[in-house]
């Protein structure tokens, strides 16, 4: 339950909320997490949250794991990470294309988290205890919530 909320302006452009605060560590900032551990507890989760009953609610903003309108960026930062070296352009651009040629999603859609990234993600004693930041939630594919990496 939210304790307080609060409504865009100058300062901050977005709707925001403060909750109660959840022990544990994000990910991004916790080294020592149990991975198999972590990919069977995340992989709970997520299967949970698709079971909850999808009937009128909203398309989340992430809806697809590839979008078109992602191309420019996406063929932007291959380039400038084959010219510093990171990756082959060539093997990157196939790998793009064929996830742009990939089949749609078949199914209805279904509840995704939609940013199950390292910093929403908590643990505690190296075990995952939280998901938090749900401002992408909404129906989607669920091969969005596919999209976690792994701890830095």
């Amino acid at each position: 339950m939210p304790l307080g909320t609060g409504t865009p302006d100058d300062r901050f452009p977005y709707p925001w909320s403060v909750y109660r605060w959840l022990g544990g560590e994000d990910l991004a900032h916790h080294a020592t997490v149990d991975l198999d551990d972590l990919a069977v507890q995340l992989g709970r989760f997520l299967t949970a949250l698709q079971r909850v009953d999808a009937t009128d609610g909203p398309l989340s903003t992430r809806a697809t794991p590839v979008n078109t309108r992602d191309n420019e960026a996406v063929r932007s930062t291959i380039d400038h990470l084959a010219a510093s070296g990171v990756l082959d352009a060539g093997l990157a651009t196939a790998v793009w294309e064929a996830a742009l040629a990939a089949p749609a999603w078949g199914g209805s859609p279904l509840w995704i988290h939609g940013d199950p990234f390292p910093s929403n993600l908590l643990a505690t004693h190296g075990r995952l205890t939280g998901v938090i930041d749900f401002g992408l939630l909404g129906l989607g594919d669920p091969a969005c919530d596919m999209l976690p990496h792994g701890p830095s």
